[in-house]
């Protein structure tokens, strides 16, 4: 059986999160963001048996993640369900309610249940998300050899003190929480994120064990009628017939450059992949996979696309 974790990251200083602008940052980060940070790691250190063993417990369902998500002292943040929401939340002519959830990126996870039933206060999920931190920009300066520095801007974001962001890691036994720890304390000192080098992205971090309601939740995930995945995931090519049906997602495209320098002489892009975002809902689960998304370089590239079901209806 499964044992869920929880891994919390807070964070000693700013960090950048990319979205496609450099003066812009994310607040949180996705699943496949942090895998291709673990397999950086392992590369840094050239043990590629290490790298292998991650994939395969991967696809092999041994070792599950989810995205990053937000936690705030003891509340600990879910992705909204992208589900039609009825009663309560749904009066009519009640449009700044409707405003609200439609803004809405994430939900306190003790509120699921309220969500789904239509009862949900979103005054309150909105008002606790707004004291988790706050982004900002900086600028900063590109010196090339001898010609004058050019400045340029960075988006940073900076969490309030018991702020932070956490993700939940499935293990299948205590090997791979073992190997997880030991990534996870290299990776909190290298940083995640961009722009690292100018001190961004540093973490302590600590790992316990998810609570028995979290537990019963993520087990019942896969089974329930109602299914959310809390990481970006996409089925295998024989899979998506069926997960599609009845679903109710998002799609988004995760794209981005190679962090290698023994894939090609050139900084080369990784091939774009179409994943279905956290808080899509399924009445039927897949597996999704770990994909090859190299272009004609050195190695294979990896993109993380596994769901980790959480029971909503």
């Amino acid at each position: 059986m499964m044992k869920y974790k929880v891994c919390k990251l807070s964070f000693s200083g700013k960090l950048h999160l990319g979205t496609g602008m450099l003066d812009s940052t994310a607040s949180a980060f996705y699943a496949d963001t942090l895998f291709s940070a673990l397999c950086c790691e392992i590369v840094q250190s050239n043990d590629l048996s290490a790298l292998t063993q991650l994939v395969e417990w991967c696809r092999s369902r041994k070792l599950i993640l989810s995205d990053a998500m937000p936690f705030s002292e003891d509340t600990f943040f879910l992705p909204k369900p992208f589900l039609s929401l009825h009663g309560d939340n749904e009066k009519e002519g009640d449009s700044k309610r409707k405003k609200l959830f439609k803004k809405l990126r994430y939900i306190p996870a003790e509120e699921l249940g309220a969500f789904s039933a239509g009862t949900m206060d979103p005054e309150s999920a909105a008002e606790k998300l707004a004291h988790i931190g706050r982004s900002s920009i900086r600028t900063l300066a590109h010196v090339s050899g001898e010609e004058d520095s050019v400045p340029y801007q960075v988006g940073e974001y900076q969490f309030y003190k018991g702020c932070g962001l956490y993700f939940i890691a499935a293990c299948a036994d205590a090997a791979v929480t073992d190997f997880l720890t030991k990534l996870m304390t290299s990776l909190s000192f290298t940083g995640i994120g961009g722009k690292r080098t100018a001190g961004l992205g540093k973490f302590t971090f600590s790992i316990t064990d998810a609570d028995q309601g979290l537990t019963n939740a993520l087990e019942q995930g896969a089974k329930a009628a109602q299914k959310m995945t809390l990481s970006v995931s996409l089925p295998k090519d024989d899979e998506m017939k069926s997960a599609i049906g009845g679903a109710s997602y998002s799609l988004i495209r995760r794209s981005g450059f190679v962090a290698s320098y023994t894939y090609a002489k050139t900084y080369r892009k990784k091939n774009d992949l179409y994943v279905f975002q956290a808080g899509s809902c399924f009445e039927n689960a897949f597996c999704g996979d770990v994909y090859d998304v190299s272009s004609g370089g050195a190695h294979p590239v990896y993109r993380y696309a596994i769901p980790m079901f959480i029971a909503v209806r």
